[in-house]
Parts: C-alpha cells; structure tokens; sequence
C-alpha cells in the first residue's frame, strides 16, 4: 500500500476516505540520525483515525464547540490499534516525553500534518504516538503503534511527524 491509497472499507464511488502516514527520526545525543523510518501501523495498516475523531472533525467543520487537535502524546502502550479507542494505552508523562504541543500544518491536495519531537531525559520508550485537541485527557483522534518499540538512550530524541489525508475513495 502506498501514500495515495486509502485502506479500509471505502463508503462507495466518489464517496471520500481518511489515512495517516507516520514518519519517525530518531536521533542520537550528538544529532546525527540513529533510525528513519516511515511505518504503517502494527496492524498492517496506516494509524487509526478513532470513532471519537469522526464525531469531531464533523464539529470542528461547522464549529461546534470542540478545540484543533494540535497535542501529541507518546506512551509504551503495545495494544494492537482499534477503532472505540480513546486515549493511548500508556502514555509517557515524565522523563522529557511528555505531551505537548506540535507543530501543525495544512498541506496542499487535501492533508494536514503535526510533527513534535521529544529529548528523552533517562532511557525512554515509546512504542504508541497520538494525537489529541488538548492536555490530559483530551480528546484523541489518531492512534499509532509501532510494530517494535522505540528505545532512546539518555538525550537521544524522537520525532514524530504525522500526515493525514482526506481524500476519494476508490
């Protein structure tokens, strides 16, 4: 499966379909790059854009009370990806791998994307990454878990950059 195609069960001719991709750089204390990696989820498929999220983004189209999804969050949650999810697994509070708020932006042809980055403070893991419309506990709209977990040496880091696409299902 590449970028352009969506994956699941697709709502019929002309109808329109959501994916994200998930690029991750890890990098050691001295900067250089340690991994680079553009993963689809454990599952075998991109991250999970959960049922929550297709409440809100409607909410957010026609402003409805809700707040941007502009958080990320990692944990060492290893639970397989699924739809009914609401919050990561477990998500990391401490050792510099708290949440926070990432850089966003819209893209053309239909995408937006966030990317955060963390500075493990201590060895760290992570092994789940999710995006969420504000602090603990928020709202969660995309869920990733990693086919293997992520571990960081004291003052390694870990970026994250996700990109979703709405586009035409096929």
């Amino acid at each position: 499966m590449n970028e352009t195609e969506p994956h699941g069960t697709t709502p019929g001719a002309g109808g329109t379909a959501a994916w994200v991709r998930v690029e991750t750089i890890i990098r050691r204390k001295d900067g250089t790059i340690r991994e680079h990696l553009i993963e689809e989820g454990a599952s075998g498929r991109y991250a999970t854009v959960v049922n929550k999220a297709l409440e809100m983004i409607p909410k957010l189209i026609v402003g409805i009370s809700t707040a941007p999804f502009t958080y990320m969050a990692n944990g060492t949650g290893s639970t397989a990806e699924g739809n009914a999810q609401t919050a990561l697994v477990a998500e990391n509070t401490t050792g510099g791998m708290a949440r926070k708020v990432a850089g966003v932006a819209y893209e053309a042809d239909y995408k937006c994307a966030w990317e955060a980055a963390w500075t493990a403070s201590g060895a760290q893991s992570v092994r789940e990454i999710g995006i969420f419309d504000g602090v603990i506990p928020g709202n969660m709209m995309i869920r990733h878990v990693y086919a293997a977990t992520k571990n960081l040496a004291d003052a390694e880091s870990i970026t994250c950059r996700l990109r979703y696409t709405q586009g035409r299902a096929a």
